[in-house]
């Protein structure tokens, strides 16, 4: 597997408002896994951080979630260490959902919390992880990832990057160039399959 090594470039909050930055492009445009190295120690004990998106509902999301995943694996069983999984949802504002059983009565439905750990559970089921390793963080990404990552000191976090060029990325920005500024520990970005 080819990958890109790579230390973060630190810019000036000003330089940064008239230009993305070299970092942008390796996130964005290489079509290589990235690796990028923060000035850090690592200590005794290592913790890759998998970090998964499963709102997303896409097949092309869907394959790069599990090409993380695996990526997570093979990383952890190379350096001895733990794998941990996270996603983030958003929270529950504005959402009704209301349901009729057979017989005409409401029935239950889980949360959104609930289908998220569902559906992860789903993924991770094949990798054998005790249940203190799987984490779900209700919140952004942006702010609920480097957060988790301190929390359990973890030494990489793996994240996926559609490449998504659609114009509420280029005005919002895209989820894994913010992730590279914030991410208190190295940063592995894999990429989808290219067709």
């Amino acid at each position: 597997m080819d990958i890109v090594l790579k230390a973060p470039y630190q810019q000036s909050e000003f330089k940064h408002l008239f230009r993305s930055g070299l970092d942008k492009y390796f996130v964005s445009n290489c079509p290589l896994p990235v690796w990028l190295v923060k000035p850090r120690r690592w200590d005794g004990t290592f913790e890759v951080l998998s970090c998964l998106d499963m709102g997303d509902d896409n097949p092309n999301n869907q394959a790069l979630n599990k090409k993380i995943l695996a990526a997570s694996d093979t990383l952890a069983n190379a350096l001895d260490a733990q794998m941990h999984v996270v996603d983030c949802f958003h929270g529950e504002i504005g959402t009704m959902r209301i349901s009729l059983d057979d017989k005409h009565r409401f029935k239950r439905e889980a949360n959104i919390g609930q289908q998220y750990v569902e559906r992860l559970k789903l993924y991770v089921s094949d990798y054998s992880l005790p249940e203190d390793v799987i984490h779900f963080v209700e919140g952004m990404p942006d702010h609920s990832l480097p957060e988790k990552a301190a929390e359990i000191s973890a030494e990489v976090a793996v994240i996926g990057n559609n490449e998504d060029t659609n114009y509420i990325d280029k005005i919002f920005g895209d989820t894994a160039v913010e992730l590279t500024k914030v991410m208190p520990c190295d940063l592995l970005i894999i990429k989808p399959d290219r067709p």
